[in-house]
């Protein structure tokens, strides 16, 4: 059985860049992952942007509209005065759990994880085609990279309300 642990994070409203390619404007980003904020204000999540491609220009409207309502979420290793703490729940992944389907068998992208060791937490990291699906392995062997769990409702612990002097 994987082990499951909640760990204190912040998440922020998406912008643009979060959920569409920079190179293609018309492309979503294939496999990210975002957190969704219902009308009664709870944040569910996560899910995947799981269609790569063109969309119809009515789901490009749709979304552009959801991301301009604040409605989708991103986690975020920094606090922003949009920022919404929150216990999110992770699991240890099996190594088949982050590959992807296909000739390559590389790492599933926009995939975010998280290092824990000896109780210290590092990340939100992401998987870019750049990660090595060897260093990746190594964590898991090692029993210390989480992902996000499975789709649950997000116990948010603060807004954000005030921005700190830095």
């Amino acid at each position: 059985m994987s082990k499951k642990l909640k760990i204190r994070a912040f998440i922020r409203p998406a912008v643009y860049d979060d959920v569409f390619d920079k190179k293609n404007i018309d492309l979503f980003k294939k496999d990210q992952q975002v957190f969704y904020k219902e009308k009664d204000n709870s944040i569910r999540g996560p899910y995947r942007i799981a269609e790569p491609g063109y969309f119809p220009a009515d789901a490009y409207t749709n979304l552009l509209a959801l991301l301009k309502a604040e409605r989708i979420y991103v986690v975020d290793g920094n606090r922003y005065l949009e920022s919404i703490m929150v216990s999110l729940p992770l699991v240890q992944p099996l190594l088949t759990d982050l590959l992807v389907c296909n000739h390559t068998n590389g790492l599933t992208e926009h995939t975010v994880f998280y290092i824990i060791k000896s109780e210290k937490v590092s990340g939100p990291f992401v998987v870019t085609p750049n990660t090595q699906l060897f260093d990746v392995s190594k964590f898991i062997d090692a029993k210390q990279l989480f992902v996000l769990d499975k789709i649950s409702n997000l116990k948010e612990i603060e807004t954000i309300t005030t921005a700190e002097a830095v």
